[in-house]
Order: C-alpha cells, then sequence, then structure tokens
C-alpha cells in the first residue's frame, strides 16, 4: 500500500511538480484524500521553482527512495505486503493513534 505510493512517485518523478498537481491528490498524495489548502500552497511554491531547481526532480528521487528503504524495509516489518497495518482497512487505519514520538516522555519534559 505505502510502499506501492513511494513507487509510483519513484516512477512518475513530476507527479508532485506538474501543472496540475493540485487536481491529482488521488494519485499524488499518500492518504489520497484532497489536499488541504497548506499542502496546495506547498505544491505551487515547488511548482513555481521547478525551472530554478534543475537537480529537483533527481531529489525527490533520491528522497522517495530512502523514505522507501528506510521506512519499509528497515523500519517496520508491519508496513510489509501482508502483515500488521498494511493489512488493516482504511477505516481502521482511520481509528488508528500513534504518538508523535517514540518517547512518552518527551512532551512532558519539552513543556517543562
Amino acid at each position: 500500500m505505502k510502499a506501492e505510493f513511494l513507487q509510483s512517485i519513484v516512477r512518475d518523478l513530476t507527479i508532485w511538480t506538474r501543472d496540475n498537481v493540485c487536481e491529482t491528490y488521488e494519485t499524488a498524495s499518500l492518504d489520497r484524500r484532497e489536499w488541504e489548502e497548506w499542502e496546495k500552497r506547498v505544491l505551487l511554491a515547488v511548482q513555481n521553482l521547478v525551472l530554478k531547481l534543475p537537480d529537483l526532480h533527481n531529489a525527490i528521487a533520491t528522497f522517495v527512495q530512502g523514505a522507501h528503504e528506510t521506512f519499509v524495509e528497515h523500519f517496520s516489518d508491519e508496513f510489509k505486503a501482508g502483515s500488521g497495518i498494511d493489512s488493516l482497512t482504511e477505516a481502521e487505519i482511520d481509528r488508528l493513534y500513534f504518538s508523535s514520538t517514540n518517547d512518552a516522555n518527551e512532551g512532558g519534559l519539552g513543556s517543562w
């Protein structure tokens, strides 16, 4: 599921930089939900810089390949096809809660 999404980005490096990027949320966003306003602003800002950033698509490819290797291959077995999170339905995923960090004390210590 998520691994396939990352590979789709590698196959089409222009998916986040093309002219109609704000209309392509079903294939260009991980959750396939319509872009939020701040996401649209980021995508449009990147789109406006494409000509000034000749290595942008190489950077996207490197980022996505690194994310795939880290999160799918090394970081968590539950994301692999047929196991754990990969086998959950969209409704089950929407109901899940994950801490934003792996340190339960981080929030309390940071505010202290």
